[in-house]
Order: C-alpha cells, then sequence, then structure tokens
C-alpha cells in the first residue's frame, strides 16, 4: 500500500517488484487505483532498470503518469536528472 496522504511530493515508483512482477505488465486495480490517487496530488513517475521499453511505455500508459528514461540506473540519483521540470500531464 502506498501512503495515499501524500500531497506536493515528486514521487519516483519502480514498475518492477514494486508496481508488477518482474518483467511483468500486469499491474493490480487496487495499484491502479492508489497510483491515481498519488498522481492527483504529487507528481509522480514511473521508472524500471530494465530495458523493456514497450513494456514500461504500456505500463505508464496504464497508470496514467509519465516514464522516466534515463541512461542511469537506480539507486543512482542522477535518474532524476531526466525528470521534466515541469508538472506531468495525465495524457501523453
Amino acid at each position: 500500500r502506498f501512503d495515499t496522504t501524500l500531497a506536493g511530493s515528486t514521487i519516483l515508483l519502480d514498475i518492477d517488484g514494486t508496481l508488477a512482477a518482474a518483467g511483468s505488465s500486469l499491474v493490480s486495480e487496487e495499484t491502479i487505483t492508489e497510483v491515481k490517487e498519488l498522481a492527483g496530488k504529487n507528481d509522480v513517475y514511473l521508472f524500471s532498470n530494465r530495458h523493456l521499453p514497450a513494456r514500461n511505455q504500456a505500463v505508464a500508459e496504464l497508470l496514467g503518469v509519465p516514464l522516466v528514461v534515463s541512461p542511469y540506473r537506480k539507486p543512482s540519483l542522477r535518474v532524476l536528472e531526466n525528470i521534466s521540470r515541469e508538472k506531468p500531464q495525465a495524457g501523453f
């Protein structure tokens, strides 16, 4: 479960092992609902260390949040360099 009381924060969510099983694009309805609730009050972004561009983009579109594409890998803070400084939009 996510702390859906957060507001005004920038949140970077990992896809693999957090939102979906490693390598999977299946996200539970409960998780979809919670991410959308978080995104309504926060700047939420997705990230994955796995190079599965189509799957990663599909999950981002399902959740309605931007995908961070970076040459860097977690836990490097340089991943954050690829986050847009503008407020994310629900559409792509």
